[in-house]
């Protein structure tokens, strides 16, 4: 649905075409650049309220309806599927070991992918070292039976796959590393047919000259399927990308004219770069970037799909994944530092910019 926030802020938006003084070969991003100087909309939460699911460990969290996935750090049982109505654990699944339906390693949440077949949710997780997806029935998670989880093969993913995400209309988009060439690649598939895209080309020209930077280039991606539109953040640059996975539509979106040159960090400097963003979280309407604040306080920034700045909210508090209830008008937090997850009151922000998931 359309946001209509319009006109933004007189000075919020500034087009611009130069790299200044940067070397371009050096910076990820694309010619067409927007400086964002402030949002239209600023708002700041208070402490928030303490959400107790019994669970501990707690990474990451993933909400559907009236329900969500919680990744724990356990191995057994690693991922939870709770009530967002009585704040109880309904199941569990996910196990690491050797076994048939186990997995080799336990990946972030934020790696699988969910799916609606037959109007039951399927929640996908990757297993590169064993080339194949376990397909788990979140219906069947919660009722208790035994046979939740189907496997699939899929030797497109290996041990050079950082991320394959599977989303609605049939669209897959992968991140691999190569080592060789010292850069990140890019793919994206729609209807098991590689999508050709100058933006990806751009993108994935990018390289280090040692394998042990290639974390220099490694982006957190979001994906709107309905838009065909991703959007792309680096955990160390002040500068979000956005760009079309159907024609040659691409922008930088920067803050206040910052931009990153990570030359800087190629040599043998010592030298560790502060971290800026923690990641990226796509919705229907907009996408939020998690920017690291002062003081352990977090600002999500959300955008609409062609990058205008929405609304910033500030939490004092850390937030290492999040996402948003839109049945109950509430925002849940995760800090994996602290293991603490909290709820924000956002009904307002998301009724006055009409958001819907």
């Amino acid at each position: 649905m359309k946001i209509s926030i319009y006109p933004i802020v007189i000075g919020v938006l500034l087009v611009f075409c130069s790299c200044s003084k940067l070397n371009h070969e050096y910076t990820i991003a694309f010619d067409n650049k927007v400086v964002i100087e402030e949002f239209p909309i600023v708002e700041k939460c208070d402490s928030g309220e303490i959400v107790d699911f019994n669970t501990i460990g707690n990474r990451e969290i993933k909400i559907i309806d009236s329900i969500a996935v919680l990744s724990t750090a356990a191995n057994k049982g690693a991922w939870k599927v709770v009530s967002l109505t009585h704040y109880s654990v309904l199941g569990e699944m996910i196990d690491a070991g050797n076994a048939p339906h186990e997995l080799t390693v336990i990946p972030m949440l934020s790696q699988a992918s969910f799916l609606l077949q037959n109007n039951r949710t399927i929640l996908s997780v990757p297993d590169n070292m064993t080339h194949r997806w376990h397909n788990i029935d979140l219906e069947k998670v919660i009722s208790g039976q035994q046979d939740y989880d189907s496997i699939t093969p899929d030797y497109d993913i290996d041990n050079f796959t950082i991320y394959k995400g599977l989303y609605h209309d049939n669209i897959e988009y992968k991140i691999t590393v190569n080592p060789a060439e010292g850069n990140i690649i890019r793919h994206i598939a729609t209807n098991n047919q590689a999508v050709s895209s100058t933006n990806l080309e751009w993108l994935n020209h990018f390289s280090v000259d040692k394998p042990e930077k290639l974390g220099l280039l490694m982006p957190t991606v979001a994906l709107s399927p309905s838009r065909k539109m991703i959007a792309e953040v680096y955990n160390l640059y002040p500068q979000i990308n956005i760009y079309s996975i159907s024609d040659n539509r691409a922008t930088t979106i920067t803050q206040y004219g910052k931009i990153a040159d990570y030359k800087k960090y190629l040599g043998k400097s010592s030298e560790t770069p502060q971290p800026i963003y923690r990641g990226v979280r796509g919705y229907e309407d907009f996408f939020v970037v998690n920017k690291i604040g002062e003081n352990e306080s977090t600002e999500l920034q959300f955008f609409d799909w062609d990058g205008n700045p929405l609304v910033a909210v500030t939490i004092p508090s850390t937030v290492t994944s999040f996402d948003i209830n839109f049945n109950s008008g509430t925002l849940l937090t995760v800090d994996f530092t602290k293991d603490i997850i909290k709820k924000y009151d956002i009904s307002h922000i998301l009724s006055q910019l009409n958001f819907h998931n």
